[in-house]
C-alpha cells in the first residue's frame, strides 16, 4: 500500500469527500497554471533593459505543484515543470543548448524546496506560528535558492562571460527574493484555502493591496533606498489586514520594485556597480520577513478569538460575554434563539423584558461581580410580569481584557415542569386510593403490603378481614345512597385504628383488609377482632334515619410472609367462621322495623 500524502488528512484543504483524486488533480492542474504565469512574469522582468537580478517566481511556484501530490508523482510532475520551462525558454528567443543550462539548477531548487517544506506542512495547515513560518520561509526560499545558484554558477559562466561567483549571487539574490514574495501566496493557496476565499471576499483587503502599491511605486520612483519605507508599508498592512493582504502586498511590491529597477526608473547613483545593482534585492529579501511574521501574529490572533466566539455561540447554554459597560460581546445560539434582542454591542439589561425594579437588581448585580461566581434569581418577586430567571455570573481576564461571563436559566419552563409533574403525581397516587372511603384499592393494597410482610424479618404481623354486615339489606331499603354511606364511615373508622406504618384497603365491594405491622407475637385473634367490631360499630343519621354500621372482622396472627391472597383468604374463613359463631343484628333504620336475625351470608 503505499503511504497516504500528508494533506489527505488535513480538513482545512476542504476538498470534497467523494472524489479526493479528481480534487487533488485539479490541485494540481491550478498550480501548473499559477506556475506557468510565474514563468511568464519572471522572463518578462528579466528582459527589462536595466535587469540585473531579476525576481525569479517560478521555482517556489513549482514546488507547490510538487507538494500537491505524493512524492511517488514528483518524477513526472518535475519533468513536466522543466519541459514548460525550457518550451518558454526557447519562446523568449533563448537558443535550446543555452536553455538547457537552466534547467538543472531550476530543477534542483524546486526539488529541494519542495522535500525541504513537504515535513511541515501539516503543522502550517493545522495552526499559524510566527516561529513556524519563518521556518516555512528559510526552508522553501533561502536554502532551496542557494543550491540553485551553486549549480547554476558551474554550468552558466561560460555563457554569461561572467565569473561563478557574480553569477551565484544573481542567481540567489533573484530566487531568494522571488521565492520570499510569491512563496506566502503558495502556501496559502495549497493549505489554507478556506481562509484564501474568506479573505479575498472582503474590499477592505483589495484597498489596503492597492493602496500599498501606490504608495510603493511612488516610493521607489523618488528614492533610491526604498526599502526601509516598503517595509513599514507592508508592516502596516499585515497589522491592519492580516496574512492574506500582506501577501499579495509583498509580491506586489517586489514586482513594483523590480519593474521600477530594470527599466531604470529608480534613480541610482551613477558610481554604483553591478554588484551594487544585485545588492539592491538582499535588503528586500530581508525586509519581507518582518512584515509576514506580524501579519502571522495578527492572523494569530484573530484565528483565536474567532475560535472562541464560534466555541461560545455554539455552547448548549444561554450564556453571553459582556464588556465592562455591560454591553454584549458574543451571544450564544440559545441565547439568540430565546432572546431575538440579543447582539453584540445592546446592553443586555435592555434586552431582557424586565419591569424597572427588576431591571436595577440585574444592573447592581453584573456591576458587583467579582472572580468569584455568583447567582441572582428572578420573578421569585410575585410579580407577574417579571420573568423567572437565574443569572450566573463572574468576571475574567482574558486575552482581550476583563470580559463578564454571564449564563441565563429560564425557570418558567423548569417551574411548568414541576407543577405538571405534581399534578401527575398527585393523580397517580390519587388513583391508587379508593374515592368513597380514602382507603388503598385492591391492587395498590396488595402491592404495599406484600412488600410490608417482606420487610418483617421474622416480627409478628396481623391481618384482619372487615365484612360489612348486611349491606344488600341497607342498599334495598334505603337505597345505594345510604349504603355509600356506611362505607364512607367504615372508611373513616378504619384510617383512625391503623397506626403509621400499617395499611388499611378496600379489596372488594363490602370486604375490607387491615394489615398491622409490629404486633405482639402473643397477640390473640379473638380479642383483636371482638376489639375492631367494636371500634368500628356507629350509628349514623341518613337523611333523618338512624342507621347502624356493624362489622364482621376475622384476624390472622403470624411472623413469615406468605402470598398475601393465601392470608386473605385464610383471615376470610376465620371471619365467616365468626360470622357464623354468632348472628349479629343488621343496619337497620329507625321506625322502620328490624330485619329478622339471618345468619351471615
Amino acid at each position: 500500500m503505499s503511504p497516504l500524502h500528508p494533506l489527505k488528512s488535513l480538513s482545512l484543504l476542504n476538498e470534497p469527500d467523494r472524489h479526493p483524486a479528481q480534487a487533488g488533480w485539479r490541485r494540481t492542474a491550478a498550480a501548473l497554471l499559477a506556475y506557468a504565469l510565474g514563468l511568464l512574469l519572471s522572463m518578462a522582468l528579466a528582459r527589462l533593459p536595466h535587469a540585473t537580478a531579476p525576481l525569479w517566481y517560478a521555482n517556489a511556484l513549482g514546488a507547490m505543484v510538487l507538494l500537491s501530490q505524493p512524492a511517488r508523482h514528483w518524477p513526472l510532475l518535475l519533468g513536466v515543470l522543466m519541459g514548460l520551462l525550457a518550451v518558454f525558454n526557447s519562446l523568449v528567443g533563448s537558443p535550446w543548448d543555452a536553455g538547457l543550462r537552466y534547467l538543472p539548477g531550476n530543477g534542483l531548487e524546486m526539488l529541494v524546496g519542495a522535500a525541504l517544506l513537504r515535513p511541515h506542512l501539516g503543522r502550517l495547515a493545522q495552526r499559524l506560528r510566527p516561529q513556524d513560518w519563518c521556518l516555512a520561509l528559510v526552508l522553501g526560499a533561502l536554502l532551496p535558492g542557494l543550491c540553485g545558484a551553486l549549480i547554476g554558477a558551474l554550468l552558466l559562466p561560460a555563457q554569461t562571460l561572467r565569473s561563478p561567483s557574480t553569477t551565484a549571487l544573481a542567481w540567489w539574490t533573484g530566487s531568494v527574493a522571488g521565492a520570499m514574495a510569491i512563496l506566502p501566496l503558495g502556501l496559502l493557496a495549497l493549505l489554507r484555502r478556506d481562509l484564501l476565499r474568506e479573505r479575498l471576499r472582503q474590499p477592505e483587503a483589495w484597498v489596503a493591496v492597492l493602496a500599498c502599491l501606490g504608495a510603493a511605486l511612488l516610493v521607489c520612483s523618488v528614492s533610491s533606498q526604498p526599502h526601509v519605507y516598503l517595509m513599514l508599508l507592508l508592516v502596516l498592512v499585515g497589522l491592519t489586514q492580516g496574512l492574506l493582504a500582506t501577501a499579495l502586498a509583498t509580491w506586489g511590491v517586489s514586482m513594483a520594485l523590480s519593474y521600477v529597477q530594470g527599466s531604470g526608473l529608480m534613480p541610482l547613483p551613477v558610481s554604483i556597480s553591478e554588484w551594487g545593482a544585485w545588492m539592491t534585492f538582499l535588503p528586500l529579501a530581508a525586509l519581507l520577513v518582518p512584515a509576514q511574521l506580524i501579519a502571522v501574529a495578527v492572523e494569530r490572533l484573530q484565528e483565536q478569538e474567532r475560535r472562541v466566539k464560534e466555541d461560545f455561540a455554539r455552547m448548549p447554554l444561554m450564556a453571553a460575554s459582556l464588556d465592562a459597560q455591560l454591553r454584549l460581546l458574543a451571544v450564544s445560539e440559545r441565547l439568540q434563539r430565546w432572546l431575538p434582542a440579543a447582539r453584540p454591542g445592546v446592553a443586555l439589561v435592555e434586552c431582557l423584558a424586565l419591569p424597572s425594579g427588576e431591571r436595577g437588581r440585574v444592573q447592581t448585580f453584573l456591576q458587583g461581580v467579582g472572580a468569584e461566581p455568583e447567582e441572582l434569581r428572578l420573578g421569585d418577586q410575585g410579580s407577574p410580569t417579571a420573568p423567572a430567571l437565574r443569572l450566573r455570573a463572574r468576571l475574567s481576564q482574558g486575552e482581550f481584557g476583563a470580559q463578564l461571563h454571564v449564563v441565563l436559566e429560564d425557570l418558567s419552563e423548569q417551574q411548568r415542569m414541576q407543577e405538571a409533574l405534581s399534578q401527575s403525581r398527585n393523580a397517580l397516587e390519587s388513583s391508587h386510593f379508593d374515592p368513597l372511603t380514602g382507603l388503598l384499592q385492591r391492587g395498590p393494597f396488595f402491592e404495599r403490603a406484600q412488600q410490608l410482610l417482606a420487610r418483617q424479618s421474622g416480627q409478628s404481623w396481623a391481618l384482619a378481614f372487615v365484612d360489612v354486615d348486611r349491606l344488600k339489606q341497607v342498599n334495598d331499603h334505603h337505597g345505594h345512597a345510604a349504603g355509600d354511606c356506611l362505607l364512607a364511615q367504615l372508611g373513616h373508622g378504619l384510617q383512625n385504628v391503623v397506626r403509621p406504618g400499617d395499611l388499611a384497603g378496600r379489596i372488594g365491594g363490602d370486604e375490607f383488609a387491615l394489615l398491622l405491622a409490629g404486633v405482639d407475637s402473643a397477640l390473640k385473634p379473638e380479642g383483636l377482632s371482638e376489639r375492631l367490631e367494636q371500634s368500628l360499630a356507629a350509628h349514623i343519621d341518613f337523611q333523618g334515619q338512624a342507621l347502624s354500621l356493624s362489622v364482621s372482622v376475622g384476624v390472622l396472627v403470624g411472623c413469615e410472609p406468605a402470598p398475601l391472597i393465601e392470608l386473605l383468604a385464610a383471615a376470610d374463613a376465620a371471619m365467616f367462621m365468626r360470622k357464623r359463631a354468632q348472628a349479629r343484628p343488621g343496619p337497620a333504620a329507625s321506625g322502620a322495623g328490624s330485619a329478622a336475625a339471618e345468619p351471615a351470608a
